[in-house]
């Protein structure tokens, strides 16, 4: 008799779990929430270049300080950056990406093929290429020091130029 009660019993529990505790399956269905649509991953954005680190910012704020870019160069997010010799950094990364695609750097002695490389060559060699727009018109070569190779640690360059390329 234990062992019918138990079987009946196992046979009511499997009924009431096959049923959905009791609803029907058309009952089950309407108090389940609603299927999430599926919409496959979007595809990562790769970065054209690292965001900087606050820290870096500043030691690359520094430098444009103390090696006198300010006094030719503005930049607007830096109060003290206001030179008006040299060309505007403050969208130069979108700037050196336009100069790379235009005829006049093809036909100009730079070999640069990224915005990056093409603000490391301004730096290091500025009569590469010259830009033809500064804020008294068109820029003057020789005007940009040729020397900072040798006044610019490589560290020291790589750090301006992680500030630079976040100037879009």
């Amino acid at each position: 008799m234990l062992v019918a009660v138990l079987l009946s019993s196992l046979v009511l529990l499997v009924t009431m779990l096959l049923a959905g505790c009791g609803q029907s399956p058309a009952a089950a269905s309407k108090n389940a929430p609603p299927p999430v649509p599926t919409t496959p991953p979007a595809a990562p954005v790769k970065a054209t270049e690292p965001a900087i680190a606050p820290e870096r910012l500043a030691a690359a704020r520094e430098l444009l300080v103390s090696k006198g870019c300010i006094g030719c160069h503005t930049v607007a997010v830096f109060p003290e950056a206001q030179g008006a010799i040299g060309p505007n950094l403050t969208h130069i990364y979108t700037e050196a990406a336009n100069a790379l695609a235009s005829q006049l750097y093809k036909d100009s002695k730079g070999v640069a093929s990224t915005p990056r490389e093409f603000l490391r060559e301004s730096i290091l060699k500025p009569s590469a290429y010259v830009c033809p727009n500064c804020p008294s018109g068109p820029c003057p070569d020789h005007v940009m020091p040729k020397d900072f190779k040798s006044r610019l640690t490589p560290e020291e360059l790589e750090t301006i130029l992680d500030m630079l390329v976040t100037f879009e």
